[in-house]
């Protein structure tokens, strides 16, 4: 095997290598920060008030580890994304 003569074509039916890439960064994601918001009038998150022109930035390792969101969020599980077909 050798990846300089795999052609862009045959990198997308690596699926299972795509999917280890795919778990990885959500676990330990190469970026700290979602992009930040900033809205125009007062809105509610999870039942707290945010105020109008606050700030707000999300946590992407935080957004991607939530227990409500996932089965095992801190576990590594790369079938996660991937389609039962």
């Amino acid at each position: 095997f050798s990846w300089s003569e795999m052609k862009s074509g045959e990198v997308k039916e690596l699926v299972q290598l795509r999917a280890c890439m795919l778990e990885a960064i959500r676990i330990e994601p190469t970026v700290a920060a979602l992009s930040g918001m900033v809205h125009a009038s007062d809105y509610t998150v999870r039942g707290r008030r945010v105020p109008k022109n606050s700030i707000v930035v999300g946590l992407k390792r935080i957004a991607c580890t939530v227990a409500s969101d996932l089965e095992e969020p801190l576990a590594y599980k790369p079938e996660r994304w991937l389609s039962a077909d």
